[in-house]
This record gives C-alpha cells, sequence and structure tokens, in this order.
C-alpha cells in the first residue's frame, strides 16, 4: 500500500547500495569464452586480437597468459593483442575474475612457418568424430556461433560441416578455415565444394562468400560472393522449416573457375575460407547451411589417380567379406586405413613397398564388422583416395 512517492525511493542510490544491487553484477562469478582474431591460424610473427566475452558479472581483472613464443600486448586487459613467434601448437588463456571467484576458458592457436600443409591431390568430407588436421573454426561473433561437424547429411558419407543458422541472431559470423593449399607446384589444379543452403524467408539476407588468402589469413580476397536468393534457389529454396539436404540439394561449385581466382593460382600457400553471416541488418534466427566434399584435385590427382590404378573395393555393399583391387604401373608406397563413421580406426596398415603389376587385398574374413558405413583412406606415393563400403 505504498504511496507513489515511497515507491520512487526504491531506486534511489542509498537503497541500491544498502541492498546490494549496485554490486550484484561484481559480486557475482563471471562466464567467459575468448577468441583469437581474425583467425586461429597464422604465419609465424604475426600478431592477433585476442578478445574476451563475458556474461553473468563484470569481473573487476583478467589475465591472459600464453605458451612459449608469444608476446601479450596487456595481458590485464579485457580484449588485447597477441604476436605469435614459434612455429607450432599454443594455448592461450584468459582468466575473469570478481571477489567472488574466476572463470578461464582456453583457446589453440595454429603457428605456420609457411611451410604447404597440402602438397598434393586431397579430399576433405569431415567423416571424423573431429576437425580434421589443420581445419580452423572461427567465431568472430561469439564461440557459440560457429560451423560444426553435423550427422544430418552429407554429399559424401554421412557427415558434413553446416551452420544451425535457426540459433544465430542477425549478424552473427562463423569462418571455417582451411590448410594451406600448394597452387604454385600443381598447375591447373581444381578446387572444387558441396553446398546446400536454404533461407528461412524471401525477407532473409543471409550473407555467405568464399575468400583466399595468400598470407596465412593476414588479409582476404573475396572470390565467389553468391546472392542470397541464388545460393537459396540451386539448393533448398525458401522455407520456414528446419532444413536437411537431400541428394538433390547438394550443389557442386568450382572455386577456381570463378575469375576472381586467378591471382592465386600460381601462388604456394593459399588459405580458404568458407564464412557465413546471419541475416545482415534482419532479425535473425534464419536457416541453415551445409558444407561437404572440398576437394583439391591436380592434374594427376585423386580421380586420375584413382582411374589408372583402377582401385576397386568389390563386393560393395556386402554382409561379409570385401576385396581391395588396384594395379601399379610402378613401384609404390601403399598404406590404408579403415575407419567408422566416428572416425574410429578398425584397421591401419602401415606404409608398404609394393612393386609394379595387380595387387588384390581382402577384407573381414571373419566377419567381425559391424552394419553400417565404413571408410576405405588408401593412400597411394602421398595420395590420398577415399572409398565407402556398406556392410549390411
Amino acid at each position: 500500500n505504498s504511496s507513489t512517492a515511497q515507491r520512487s525511493t526504491l531506486s534511489t542510490p542509498a537503497n541500491l547500495l544498502a541492498t546490494g544491487i549496485t554490486t550484484t553484477t561484481t559480486n557475482c562469478i563471471p562466464f567467459i569464452n575468448i577468441s583469437a582474431l581474425p583467425t586461429t591460424t597464422v604465419c609465424s610473427g604475426t600478431a592477433l586480437s585476442l578478445v574476451s566475452f563475458t556474461s553473468n558479472a563484470n569481473p573487476t581483472s583478467f589475465l591472459w597468459t600464453a605458451g612459449s613464443g608469444v608476446s601479450i600486448g596487456n595481458p590485464s586487459a579485457a580484449s588485447t593483442t597477441a604476436t605469435f613467434n614459434t612455429v607450432g601448437t599454443v594455448t592461450v588463456n584468459c582468466v575473469a575474475s570478481t571477489s567472488s571467484g574466476s572463470n578461464n576458458q582456453t583457446i589453440v592457436v595454429t603457428v605456420l612457418s609457411g611451410v604447404t600443409e597440402v602438397t598434393s591431390a586431397n579430399s576433405e568430407s569431415f567423416e571424423t568424430a573431429t576437425l580434421p588436421n589443420f581445419w580452423s573454426i572461427i567465431s568472430p561473433t561469439n564461440p557459440i556461433y560457429k560451423w560444426d561437424i553435423t550427422n544430418l547429411s552429407g554429399s559424401n558419407g554421412v557427415q558434413s560441416m553446416f551452420v544451425q543458422a535457426e540459433n544465430f541472431p542477425a549478424n552473427a559470423e562463423a569462418i571455417l578455415e582451411s590448410p594451406l593449399y600448394d597452387f604454385l607446384n600443381n598447375p591447373g589444379a581444381v578446387y572444387t565444394f558441396k553446398y546446400a543452403y536454404a533461407r528461412y524467408d524471401a525477407n532473409n539476407k543471409d550473407l555467405f562468400k568464399v575468400q583466399a588468402s595468400k598470407d596465412c589469413g593476414g588479409t582476404w580476397s573475396d572470390i565467389w560472393v553468391p546472392t542470397n536468393s541464388a545460393l537459396a534457389n540451386g539448393s533448398g529454396g525458401t522455407s520456414s522449416t528446419l532444413f536437411t539436404p537431400s541428394a538433390a540439394t547438394w550443389v557442386l561449385y568450382d572455386l577456381t573457375a570463378h575469375p576472381n581466382f586467378v591471382n592465386f593460382t600460381n601462388i604456394q600457400n593459399v588459405l580458404i575460407r568458407f564464412y557465413f553471416k546471419e541475416d545482415v541488418g534482419g532479425t535473425g534466427n534464419g536457416n541453415r547451411m551445409f558444407l561437404d566434399e572440398i576437394n583439391f584435385d591436380t592434374p594427376n590427382g585423386i580421380n586420375e589417380v584413382t582411374r589408372s590404378i583402377g582401385l576397386n573395393v568389390f563386393p560393395n555393399p556386402t554382409s561379409s567379406a570385401f576385396n581391395i583391387k588396384f594395379d601399379l604401373s610402378n613401384d609404390a608406397k601403399v598404406s590404408y586405413k579403415l575407419t567408422s563413421v566416428t572416425g574410429a580406426i578398425i584397421s591401419d596398415v602401415p606404409t608398404k613397398d609394393l612393386s609394379i603389376g595387380s595387387h588384390e587385398i581382402r577384407i573381414n574374413e571373419n566377419n567381425k564388422l559391424a552394419q553400417g558405413i565404413y571408410f576405405l583412406n588408401f593412400e597411394m606415393n602421398g595420395i590420398k583416395m577415399t572409398k565407402k563400403i556398406i556392410i549390411n
């Protein structure tokens, strides 16, 4: 039954101080996420921005630390810069504190010497449980908005990368960054990928683009920036229903055929990144974007080598044993690995020197493989090929 005048005193500085309201945010323990921008993969000697995102409390102090070879500009700032000088992987940690306690988060930065990571034909379909070597996920807006591995759909296998944009606010960004590719010593190399996408409605303004870098991610050039409508119309169209790609909605795109890529065809160390920004200037909470089958195919690459050696797996599908058959026109170093769809290694045969001629290997003679999908990762003289095997 208090009067209006009495109620108006509830928010006076004295009452707020007496009830502890003015200090609530500093008396809680903060939650923290951190990011390294613009990338978590850099050339040695490169500086990155280290950014913290906190909630639940206003931290009274920050402390950034890192492994050897890292020079941090201001270790006690909420956000700072750091120069990475030593090649390898290095951990970066930030502790956010209040008088009630602290929380911390650690990220890993990969520091490159400029040595190319993909020097010959390579195919990536994201069929393992974790992100493949040398690939990076970058979250400029917030670490919870990112590319993820999913088993909802795959154009080759059962997994792919996707953006759950239905959970993204407007302008949230997510980046998937590739290894370093050698285009200089692979003249005529072709870089292709498959995508699948549906936009939420006709007003949606999702932005997707593919970029390339010559300097380990220091600067980026736009290669392909399709319009939102063109991206959707060629794939999943417009739908408010959460999008899961079918075989018909996967679209193949040749990045090297775009005229903007001409300046990268003679570069030894090229990074590619796939950039997504949710509903630019809109309301957010859109639909989904998928990526799969990212292929770096050289003139003597995956498809040509597969055909030249006649690599074949049969019978496939099978309920028991199957054979791997191939023909070598020259002596070669050969190895293979059989994995499950989760990336678990079923069989790992180390490199062997095989002579010219026809070779056949029989697998699963004891019928120990459970029903499901498996992948044969076959390597010959450093060139990797993958075959999907179905046990029914």
